[in-house]
């Protein structure tokens, strides 16, 4: 069976070769030198799928604890925010029926405990500790109201972040910090942003010295806003995008901004933050698609956790009907792998990546109501 499967990924990884063309533009001689992986290595399943798992596509989430157990969130088939662990197999660790979850519910271990943002449909937005059973609440207020999407993380001294978005008449960026002392605070310095157009994308993540960094987007006009210290804000526009436009941050404070224009020519660039930098595009290509187009969820790129750093990106063809996925690990020195295929991958829900405290990517996706958890071995 291992012999069979190690054959399936690597037809995969051939398939995926003549699909998709990898130009390596920095090194003229490294143009088209694709590293294969090796045997009994790449993307490999944990435990057996999780069956009757997530409602929809994209309604689950994922977290490793501190000692390195896989967790995964998902909104179930009732609705309910259900919480699994993997010990070699997937089991139901807890779960919170006391509204009925309308959003995707969001989870990070805060304190060594798995933590969990969700939106109810009263339209409030709250924060549980699933280290209880049941849950308990973490704020004794909620986070936001009438509000469409969020997120929701930790910075590096476990202090809980979230941003929403307004939809009360005026569109608006709300930054939200919770205070044991205050309940729900704005960071020292951040005033509410306002705008005409609504709010399609929301991702927030932190420097490696704790400033938040917030990608957001209206009717394709991509925008960062960030605190370059502790009192002062900032907001970069990258302008307008054709597709999409995704980031992740170093542990050594290395923003990697990758995105794609109309031409489906995917680009990135790479900045110190420590340098006080504002980020800004310098439009440098690392891969070349042959109908490719890079995924459009927040987590279709994640930063590994290690010195160096490499950023996996999701991307996906057409052929008629059918969906092809493909992953591509993109090296701090521009060079890129074509992870191998994964078969089951093809024509599934919304896939997302994650990237653990440990330095270990993990890759989830789901078909129908069942939710494949793979983990990737270098």
């Amino acid at each position: 069976m291992r012999i069979f499967r190690g054959l399936v990924l690597f037809v995969g990884f051939i398939v995926a070769l003549s699909s998709c063309a990898i130009f390596h533009f920095f090194q003229p001689g490294a143009q088209n030198n694709i590293q294969q992986l090796a045997d009994k290595k790449g993307w490999i399943l944990l435990g057996q799928p999780i069956e009757n798992a997530a409602y929809s596509a994209g309604d689950f989430s994922f977290d490793v604890s501190p000692d390195g157990v896989p967790y995964l969130l998902t909104r179930n088939t009732n609705f309910v925010a259900a919480l699994y662990r993997f010990d070699g197999t997937w089991s139901a660790v807890s779960s919170f029926s006391g509204y009925i979850v309308q959003n995707r519910p969001i989870l990070h271990f805060v304190n060594g405990c798995p933590t969990v943002a969700m939106k109810f449909d009263n339209n409030k937005g709250e924060i549980y500790d699933f280290c209880q059973n049941p849950p308990t609440l973490s704020s004794s207020t909620p986070f936001g109201s009438n509000f469409s999407l969020f997120d929701f993380n930790k910075d590096h001294s476990e202090n809980i972040y979230t941003v929403f978005d307004t939809n009360t008449g005026m569109y608006g960026l709300i930054i939200s910090k919770l205070s044991n002392s205050y309940g729900w605070v704005a960071p020292a310095g951040y005033g509410f942003s306002f705008f005409s157009m609504p709010i399609v994308y929301i991702k927030l993540d932190f420097s490696a010295d704790n400033h938040p960094y917030v990608l957001w987007v209206t009717n394709n006009y991509h925008n960062l806003t960030y605190q370059m210290n502790d009192n002062t804000w900032t907001t970069t526009s990258f302008g307008f995008s054709g597709y999409y436009f995704h980031y992740g941050i170093s542990p050594d404070n290395k923003m990697f901004l990758i995105y794609q224009n109309t031409t489906n020519t995917l680009y990135y660039d790479i900045f110190d933050l420590s340098a006080s930098v504002a980020p800004t595009l310098y439009t440098q290509p690392f891969f070349s698609s042959n109908g490719c187009i890079m995924d459009s969820s927040p987590f279709s790129v994640a930063v590994s956790k290690t010195i160096p750093s490499a950023a996996y990106i999701l991307v996906h063809y057409m052929n008629g009907v059918d969906i092809t996925h493909s992953i591509l690990k993109l090296n701090e020195d521009g060079s890129v792998v074509v992870t191998p295929n994964i078969p089951e991958m093809n024509n599934s829900g919304e896939a997302k990546l994650y990237a653990a405290s440990d330095g270990s990517i993990y890759l989830l996706f789901n078909f129908g109501w069942t939710v494949y958890v793979y983990k990737w071995i270098e």
